[in-house]
């Protein structure tokens, strides 16, 4: 086991950022999208319609004081009930249905099928979920995707915003896909911007502004926009005849090809500056922090990496695995096998483990680096410390059921308070080797099962942490051990460093007779150990919870005789000796202080399982 206390030095920075800026599908959504497809229903008419008159006060723009904007995948929709909470939304974004270089919206394919996204839109599942947000007073919009991450794509897009009629047929084909819906408003996926076309879009968003006005007055336009924040005018398109705000997808900073792990959405990055608070100073260098949503990742990437230790080198060749995205629901299952750490200055969390490419391919360590609830908790602060309007999260769906990152939301907003510890229980069983001085008997690690509760209303358990010493820091944590996400059980040692079987008592020979008595010293039946030993006894295990909002319980003490290789002799006087109850789990009953945990560290990485459920994010 080891603790995180400090990042090591990273060399491949200029490799990382030239990564990061100029790879294929390195930022933004284009990792998850289909190959484009035409279409073959028939051009609407050309002619724009326009309001009849212009308004003679401001526009009043369609967002929350404080939004919380969430896309929902096509691919997502199936466990929408169990993993969207519209009481938190703000804005439900459908993804998506593309926009070919003609100016329609692909609803049919050239061969005669129907796109997945344009078929979920018109599924009754989805309509079912618009109608009940929409109830709830949350805005319902469609993304219009449109994607240049390849010379294809990007020459389609060209041809898309280049041409002043095809421009005038989406902004109709949208106004009558959301009039013919009733949905809300629109989110423009345009990603990359090509350089050709910057000034087009900006016409592009003011036309179909107008047509939407003469539509129906108030509905919502939001555009996304990657982290090269110069490669479109900003202050052109959040302008009162233009969109009512810029959604910053602040993720995938470093992509698939990174030389070394890391975050895919750090706060802050000291070596590369390529980083979440870098690139909202840009942005608010030229736009209003009322027109800025601040986009966050609820998945991660994962890599084969050289080491265990964060920011370690990747590795890539036929027998290994290749990277990937790890949803938060699949991240978080790696961390409660695996132990969690934490960088405190990227606000990123990070797990290590061993896998294998293949039942005869070598073991290799792997590395998943993903926001839970301390990292998003950490973005959404700083957000609302910079005045932006709110925060969006790009994927509805990749948290599963999993309610945590929701609470985040709420502890953020001030509306959830908790001040107050979660309550737990350690036990360790008796395994074969019995009981010995009324303790369980371990000759290794030993499985503690875990019970927590947390009170009526409070955020609910976050994190468990293990050591083998009581001591505490200011803010209640453990000072020593490791961290892993509420989990039922954990395999633990009860002893750090070497461990020692106490020698059995030598007869003293009798001389022969005749024979001189020597003075050399006779050899013990243990080398003396190169570490301080660690003897045979009663041992304690020192456990504790946090909840979500950072409140630690106080660490109770389940106790476990340690009998290395099977030796339950007497202990030495120097070993130490457990302090907690003999006979029974500890309990905590009093809540430890509230805090924040810090870097943590990972226990001696096991196997993953084969596979976990891969998604695919913007």
């Amino acid at each position: 086991m080891f603790d995180v206390l400090r990042r090591p030095a990273r060399a491949f920075v200029v490799v990382l950022l030239a990564v990061a800026l100029g790879g294929t599908s390195v930022l933004g959504q284009s990792e998850s999208v289909p190959p484009p497809v035409g279409s073959s229903a028939p051009d609407a008419p050309l002619t724009s319609p326009r309001p009849s008159e212009t308004p003679s006060v401001p526009r009043v723009r369609p967002l929350a004081d404080s939004e919380v904007f969430g896309f929902l995948p096509y691919w997502e929709l199936g466990g929408a009930a169990q993993s969207v909470d519209l009481d938190r939304l703000t804005t439900l974004a459908w993804f998506g249905v593309e926009a070919n270089p003609r100016g329609k919206l692909v609803r049919q394919t050239s061969s005669g099928g129907v796109p997945p996204g344009y078929r979920g839109w018109t599924d009754p599942a989805w309509k079912a979920l618009m109608a009940e947000a929409q109830a709830k007073g949350v805005r319902v919009v469609l993304t219009i995707e449109r994607f240049s991450w390849d010379a294809g794509a990007r020459a389609r897009t060209i041809k898309l915003l280049g041409n002043p009629k095809s421009r005038t047929r989406l902004a109709q084909e949208i106004a009558t896909e959301l009039t013919a819906t009733g949905a809300d408003g629109v989110n423009l996926d345009f990603e990359p911007m090509p350089a050709e076309v910057r000034d087009d879009f900006t016409l592009f968003v003011r036309e179909l502004r107008s047509v939407l006005e003469a539509t129906r007055p108030g509905l919502q336009i939001t555009f996304d926009i990657t982290a090269s924040v110069d490669t479109y005018d900003i202050p052109a398109l959040v302008a009162d005849d233009a969109a009512d705000a810029v959604f910053l997808m602040a993720y995938d900073f470093i992509g698939s090809r990174a030389t070394q792990s890391g975050s895919i959405a750090p706060l802050v990055e000291p070596e590369t500056h390529f980083d979440i608070v870098t690139t909202v100073d840009q942005l608010l260098a030229v736009a209003d922090p009322a027109s800025v949503l601040l986009g966050l990742p609820w998945y991660g990437r994962a890599w084969t990496t050289k080491g265990p230790e964060p920011f370690s080198p990747t590795r890539s060749g036929r027998n290994l695995t290749g990277p990937g995205i790890s949803l938060y629901e699949d991240a978080l299952g790696i961390a409660r096998e695996n132990g969690r750490g934490y960088d405190p200055i990227a606000a990123t969390a990070w797990t290590t483990y061993v896998r294998r490419g293949c039942d005869t391919c070598p073991e290799a360590w792997r590395q998943v680096w993903y926001d839970d609830v301390d990292g998003f908790g950490a973005k959404i602060r700083y957000a609302l410390e910079r005045g932006l309007r709110g925060i969006g999260m790009w994927a509805l769906g990749y948290t599963g059921g999993l309610p945590g990152m929701w609470t985040v939301i709420d502890l953020a907003h001030g509306d959830l308070v908790d001040t107050t510890g979660p309550t737990g229980r350690a036990s360790v069983t008796p395994g074969t080797l019995g009981k010995h001085a009324g303790l369980p008997v371990a000759d290794g690690p030993v499985s503690v099962e875990l019970r927590v509760t947390d009170e009526q209303g409070g955020s609910g358990p976050a994190f468990v942490r293990l050591s083998n010493d009581a001591a505490v820091d200011t803010t209640g944590e453990l000072v020593d051990g490791a961290t892993w996400p509420s989990t039922a059980s954990v395999e633990w040692s009860p002893v750090d460093g070497q461990v020692v079987v106490p020698p059995a008592p030598q007869p003293t020979p009798t001389p022969k007779p005749g024979k001189k008595k020597s003075n050399k010293p006779r050899p013990t039946a243990t080398p003396a150990p190169s570490e301080a030993p660690v003897y045979a006894g009663a041992r304690a295990i020192h456990v504790q919870w946090r909840d979500i909002a950072g409140n630690w319980s106080t660490p109770v003490a389940v106790d476990v005789w340690y009998a290395p290789e099977g030796a339950l002799g007497p202990t030495p006087s120097a070993s130490p000796v457990a302090s907690g109850s003999a006979d029974a789990p500890a309990e905590s009953t009093a809540p430890g202080s509230p805090g924040t945990s810090g870097p943590t560290g990972t226990p001696t990485p096991t196997p993953s399982p084969s596979s976990t459920r891969v998604g695919t994010p913007p």
